[in-house]
């Protein structure tokens, strides 16, 4: 990755200062100048300013104005004022208010103006970076404590098996890789496969969302940290960003990327939604398929829902067939939420069709009549055996009396 040379910005609506201080300065920083707020404020979009010196006095949005603006928006720049001393008062109200970091009066002494300029890029510099660490420090902690996610994947000797062959063969070269398929079926706990089956693994695996993303962001995302981008649907990335992408990728300033998209990218690319030239550089797609075409994992996929919200629980004959049978639209995701609600609903003992509060359609047979007729009257028998009172007719079945409470007002037993 090139070095960052820090952005130093100065506005002024006096063209003779703006060439007075380019002719001083501009081979001793990196330079950018502007003639008034509204020109600055569209830089400060654009680019990220370390430095950020203004006048005062200036037609429209005057400059401490500015800096006022740009504190909440841009909170680690550098905010110095140069202005005549006549506005000592307001340059040090500003500066009490925390709107300006520094001032320096006209007409100012090169030497000072430089020095001045020097040390707040220093300081600049210095929290830039301490911010850096800090978020890397937070990658990696938040990193480790998911890692164990990835240990075992449900499905890798089922019907995630192909794709992880691939996906494995995919981690032990440098092929950029883009994973394909619905919303919760696993793509990032794919990319994660790949993440931890390459040389890579140890390192950072930062997850990067991709819809109201901005250039600076994209950029300082995929600077180089030696571990693995996910690029989260990169089709909602603008025009322009996917052209500081498609560069990026060329250069190979990127070191390890994980694409993921659930939309049609080829006919994206067809209604010139997406760059052709882009879409080519993920050199290897690999498609995740939908719970419905693997449904071996069901069973597995179920037990482990109910294994990561506490102790092992079985789930009764006949709701299993019908969650086997269910359809997913949602896949995985839903899978994980249907069951917790599940557990929720109902807190101990053995979880039935009834503990599923979705439509679905579980087999409507005898069996499942005859279960619930039998349970209805097991309860039915322990309230009358102890005059109705619940807690001791849940003491008795063995069962926690919200369990017992949820599952006696389901049958209409008590109100």
């Amino acid at each position: 990755m090139v070095a960052r040379v820090p952005l130093v910005l100065y506005v002024d609506d006096e063209p003779n200062n703006l060439e007075l201080l380019k002719l001083q300065f501009e081979n001793t920083f990196r330079l950018s100048v502007a003639g008034n707020a509204g020109e600055a404020l569209t830089i400060l979009d654009r680019e990220e300013v370390c430095v950020l010196l203004t006048d005062e006095r200036m037609p429209g949005m005057s400059g401490i104005d500015l800096l006022a603006s740009a504190v909440t928006k841009w909170p680690d720049t550098r905010r110095i004022i140069v202005s005549a001393y006549s506005d000592a008062p307001r340059l040090l109200q500003a500066i009490n208010r925390g709107h300006a970091h520094d001032y320096v009066l006209k007409p100012w002494n090169q030497q000072e103006l430089g020095a001045c300029i020097e040390r707040n890029l220093e300081i600049g510099e210095r929290r830039r970076k301490l911010t850096a660490q800090a978020q890397t420090a937070a990658l990696l902690e938040r990193d480790a404590a998911e890692r164990c996610d990835v240990r075992h994947v449900v499905g890798a000797d089922g019907g995630l098996k192909a794709t992880l062959a691939v996906a494995h063969r995919a981690a032990q070269t440098e092929a950029t890789v883009l994973l394909v398929g619905e919303t919760g079926t696993g793509k990032e706990l794919v990319a994660r496969f790949i993440h931890e089956a390459s040389a890579r693994a140890g390192a950072p695996f930062v997850r990067v969302t991709c819809a109201g993303l901005g250039e600076r962001d994209l950029e300082r995302a995929l600077s180089g940290h030696g571990g693995t981008v996910f690029l989260d649907e990169p089709a909602d990335l603008t025009q322009a960003l996917q052209a500081t992408l498609l560069h990026l990728l060329k250069e190979r300033r990127v070191e390890r990327l994980v694409g993921s998209t659930r939309r049609d990218l080829p006919a994206l690319v067809r209604a010139g939604q997406f760059r052709e030239d882009l879409y080519y550089l993920f050199e290897v797609p690999i498609p995740i398929p939908p719970l419905r075409e693997r449904a071996e994992d069901i069973p597995a996929l179920l037990d482990h829902a109910v294994r990561r919200h506490g102790p092992p629980r079985s789930i009764a004959g006949e709701a299993l067939r019908g969650l086997c049978e269910y359809h997913w639209p949602g896949n995985v995701r839903e899978l994980l939420n249907r069951v917790q609600g599940a557990l929720i609903n109902s807190p101990e003992g053995e979880l039935t069709a009834e503990d599923f509060t979705f439509t679905i359609d579980f087999p409507a047979d005898s069996i499942r009549e005859d279960a619930r007729e039998a349970e209805k009257e097991t309860l039915r028998r322990a309230l009358v055996s102890h005059g109705g009172n619940c807690s001791r007719a849940a003491r008795a079945l063995k069962q926690a009396r919200t369990t017992f409470l949820y599952r006696a007002k389901k049958h209409g037993l008590i109100p």
